[in-house]
């Protein structure tokens, strides 16, 4: 008898937990759902602005306030893109689409994207590609906008102070460096041709402290 109480409580118990399991499976999978959602609604708001803004917009001149929020959302989910799965679950292909869209219809908010990808670039170690991948979807034409800009900018970062006397990185503006630097070897494969007519923007780096950047 008692061991069929046991029995009893040990399944019931079981029972407890997988519920609790596909209950926890179950929310995951709605807030990725409401997430892709949210991606959808965004990328098509930024393609709308991108192709009527002439209609929409006083002598087609974008209100950056408006135009821009679909790429601060963008931001928040590459943020959560850290692998394959986690890009699906982000939502992080649509949020590529939305930068690159906001990019070709509003050329006065490319200097604000600029900042905003160095900074993800300096904080995460999983932007690299991402931004590499970034570079490829916005429009080419006239001259590489973003890809040109965006080694523009690296090109300007300070890296003196980054390393002691025993060349070790020091402090998170040397991690920073280290995760912007195999952004220049992601676009290098992907746009080689970019990277090689604006090599002279890189060229200061040779001669940096950073290992990692004189390698890349």
């Amino acid at each position: 008898g008692t061991t069929a109480a046991t029995n009893a409580k040990s399944k019931k118990g079981g029972g407890s937990k997988s519920k609790k399991g596909s209950s926890s499976e179950g929310r995951g999978e709605d807030l990725a759902a409401s997430r892709a959602k949210c991606a959808n609604a965004m990328h098509r708001a930024a393609v709308v602005m991108s192709t009527y803004k002439s209609n929409l917009w006083k002598r087609a001149v974008p209100d950056e306030s408006v135009v821009g929020l679909p790429c601060r959302i963008a931001y928040q989910m590459l943020e959560a893109a850290t692998g394959v799965q986690a890009r699906k679950a982000s939502s992080g292909d649509a949020a590529l689409q939305m930068i690159a869209a906001t990019v070709n219809s509003a050329p006065c908010l490319l200097n604000t994207v600029v900042a905003a990808l160095v900074d993800l670039l300096h904080t995460y170690d999983h932007m690299a590609p991402l931004a590499a991948e970034l570079c490829t979807i916005v429009d080419e034409n006239p001259t590489d906008v973003l890809a040109t800009e965006m080694l523009r900018e690296i090109g300007r970062l300070d890296t003196d102070g980054y390393s002691d006397s025993n060349n070790n990185a020091l402090g998170s503006k040397a991690s920073g460096i280290k995760n912007v630097a195999p952004f220049l070897s992601e676009l290098a494969a992907v746009r080689p041709r970019v990277v090689l007519s604006n090599i002279s923007l890189l060229l200061p780096h040779l001669d940096s402290e950073p290992y990692v950047l004189r390698s890349a």
